[in-house]
């Protein structure tokens, strides 16, 4: 039914005693795929390609539809982490850029991208932060730094790192220098 669909014959061929998806003709794995635009990304960040690299880092976010549904195999549950550590440092690394860019509000979008993936994340949590206040918005920075105690304490009985509690107290005493 889908060989009609596809380029070159049907989504499964056999050959050499096996059988494959048939790449060739179109059929794709997003598992696949979105390592592949990572790799890419990462080849052309390390080449100084930045807003190429950016490019493909967004097209992987696009591909990444959500976490793998997987059993109780140890091996399963690593992969299913692998790829969602991955896709959250996609977030990171486009936040970073956008802010180093003074891209702000597109910098904001990313970190609160990040935190509606892991809530727990202060790294995001520090970038969302210092963009309200870039934003002209230091009682909504003042507020995040709450909302980032409230997940840690909630998730983890933790307390905020030195870096993210050194950040509030600078927005609240000098936003100027954040």
């Amino acid at each position: 039914m889908l060989g009609d669909s596809l380029r070159q014959g049907p989504p499964v061929v056999h050959g050499n005693g096996r059988y494959r998806l048939n790449t060739e003709g179109g059929v794709s794995v997003d598992v696949v795929d979105f390592d592949h635009e990572i790799d890419r990304g990462d080849r052309l960040m390390r080449a100084g390609e930045i807003d190429a690299a950016m490019e493909l880092y967004e097209n992987a976010i696009v591909i990444y539809r959500g976490d793998l549904t997987v059993g109780r195999h140890v091996g399963e549950v690593l992969e299913r982490e692998r790829l969602r550590a991955r896709y959250l440092s996609l977030w990171a690394h486009l936040g970073d850029h956008h802010y180093a860019s003074g891209e702000y509000e597109e910098a904001l979008a990313n970190a609160l991208s990040l935190l509606r993936n892991d809530p727990c994340r202060e790294d995001a949590h520090r970038m969302v932060m210092r963009c309200y206040v870039r934003l002209g918005q230091r009682a909504q920075a003042l507020r995040q730094y709450r909302a980032c105690v409230h997940a840690l304490d909630d998730e983890f009985g933790a307390r905020p790192e030195t870096e993210t509690s050194v950040l509030y107290e600078l927005i609240r005493l000098s936003p100027d220098d954040v």
